[in-house]
């Protein structure tokens, strides 16, 4: 029922050899903040073990949930009850927005990246984090990332698509397969 933030965050490829110290100071920082953290593993990538590393150092801290990975309607639950979703997941540019959720991004993974403006970057430097977290818990940035356009979409493409589908139906000739070798 408390206000919690979403925290994934992944290694960079290129940055394997920074991945435990970038975590480490996220990590701590969050653990100042008042909110719950609920944490989901980082993915398989180089520097993931050492994510995974820092990130165990909270199991049983005061205020950290933290989970392997969740089933898909957990997961949607939790992005649909999150305060805001700290790290660098491709969640916080893809999935975040159809929750009106605002994503604080750190670091370099997915910099650039197009996003419907649910993303606010920031690098790994504490006062910087800490303003973005205290903006995007604001209602007034709640209600600014609802008014937002998504660029993937609305969530109604699968409907759209099985739609189009059923209208080829009348016309088989447009879904025959011609193998041409």
């Amino acid at each position: 029922p408390e206000p919690f933030l979403l925290v994934i965050f992944h290694p960079v490829r290129t940055e394997a050899d920074k991945a435990g110290r970038q975590a480490r100071y996220l990590f701590e920082i969050l653990d100042k903040r008042p909110e719950r953290k609920f944490a989901i593993y980082p993915n398989n990538a180089p520097g993931a073990e050492a994510i995974l590393f820092e990130l165990r150092r909270f199991e049983r801290a005061q205020g950290w949930t933290i989970r392997p990975n969740l089933a898909t309607l957990e997961y949607v639950g939790a992005m649909s009850h999150a305060a805001a979703m700290v790290g660098n997941s491709s969640a916080g540019f893809v999935e975040a927005p159809f929750f009106n959720l605002p994503m604080l991004h750190i670091g370099n993974r997915n910099l650039d990246r197009q996003h419907a403006g649910n993303v606010t970057f920031v690098d790994f430097d504490e006062p910087d984090i800490i303003r973005a977290l205290d903006k995007a818990r604001t209602p007034a940035e709640r209600t600014r990332v609802a008014a937002l356009q998504n660029p993937y979409g609305d969530g109604h493409a699968g409907g759209r698509v099985a739609d189009l589908l059923v209208s080829y139906a009348e016309h088989p000739e447009v879904l025959r397969k011609m193998v041409t070798y």
